[in-house]
């Protein structure tokens, strides 16, 4: 009866969360250790050529260091995460979808692999603006606990877009910064884009090696994400189907008290994939079928904390890993960028 009841995938559908997470590089940072007195100096003297950040010119003077203005990044992230479903409803081919309030989700959870470019620059001293660009894959665990128990695996690819922003600020030799930024993802799952939003505040110092330019900068901090609460969309019926129930599977199913006591609208909605099941099971081509949901989502803690670690080979070439970890979501990223400016003249 257990393999049976597994078999009873209508109540499994589910969603597929794009992460995708990124920040600018840090801001100007002052040099106050006496060690490097001379960088400061010739920092207070420096012609400064860079159409942007504007007042770059002025932080400067006061013995800041920035750096190039406009950057290129390319980041590889890995992440796993709880997430919670509730009130969902479904609907078979072109029927309306309807309130199945007898589902009871479990521990749900959706593994990212995430590829993304960013475009950003420093309009100011103080903030960053960046562009985003991401294609992923995702697996999604949902888990039902009642009225049957069963777990189904479904994946999806999808291409987010979007942009953000990140407020700096030089702390002595370290730096404060605050990023937010929206997105929207299109996956093979949904039939509108979903929409996310992701903040975080990373605190960081700073620490010069021997050669000019190059650095490491360490930093501990916390983000937050969220994501569309109301997400709809379609999947084709052999999908969540994938194999031919045993015989007098649909039999057993109308068997059932849970099957019986069902309202008539959702008992239509039931009985029209138990039909289906029945030409599958016969023979009869389904290729035609799609089941259609509604459902709510969320982040089942949508704060963790992240530590990481910038390397700054020279003016140019950046690179930096994350790790997140806590609450429910642990997660890693590296990435690689490239820095550059438009001067004036």
């Amino acid at each position: 009866m257990k393999d049976i009841l597994i078999k009873l995938k209508f109540t499994g559908l589910v969603l597929i969360l794009l992460y995708s997470s990124t920040y600018g590089q840090t801001s100007g940072t002052k040099v106050t250790n006496e060690k490097y007195q001379d960088l400061r100096d010739s920092l207070e003297d420096v012609e400064y050529h860079y159409l942007f950040p504007i007042f770059g010119k002025k932080v400067l003077e006061k013995g800041y260091e920035l750096p190039n203005p406009a950057g290129l990044n390319a980041a590889f992230i890995i992440q796993k995460q709880q997430i919670t479903f509730e009130n969902l409803e479904v609907g078979f081919n072109d029927i309306e979808p309807v309130p199945l309030d007898f589902v009871v989700f479990g521990k749900n959870e959706v593994r990212n692999i995430v590829a993304n470019v960013r475009a950003d620059l420093w309009l100011f001293p103080f903030l960053n603006v960046y562009l985003i660009g991401a294609k992923s894959y995702s697996e999604t665990t949902t888990r039902i606990v009642e009225p049957v128990t069963l777990e189904t695996n479904t994946t999806a690819e999808g291409l987010t877009y979007g942009f953000g922003l990140v407020g700096a600020f030089g702390i002595g030799p370290g730096w404060l910064s605050v990023d937010w930024n929206n997105t929207w993802t299109e996956t093979n799952l949904t039939n509108e884009p979903v929409h996310a939003t992701v903040m975080g505040l990373r605190f960081g110092g700073l620490k010069r090696l021997k050669k000019s330019g190059r650095m490491i900068s360490p930093w501990i901090g916390t983000q937050f994400q969220q994501f569309e609460s109301k997400t709809d969309g379609t999947i084709r019926f052999d999908e969540v189907f994938p194999e031919t129930p045993d015989p007098g599977f649909t039999d057993e199913v109308r068997g059932t008290e849970w099957y019986g006591n069902l309202p008539p609208p959702q008992k239509g909605v039931v009985d029209d994939i138990l039909d289906a099941i029945d030409d599958k099971t016969s023979g009869i081509g389904t290729a035609g079928h799609t089941i259609s949901y509604r459902m709510d989502k969320s982040t089942t803690k949508p704060w963790n904390m992240v530590v990481g670690l910038n390397y700054q080979h020279d003016y140019h070439w950046n690179f930096r890993g994350e790790f997140g970890f806590l609450g429910t979501r642990n997660s890693l990223m590296v990435s690689a960028s490239y820095r550059f400016g438009f001067k004036i003249r």
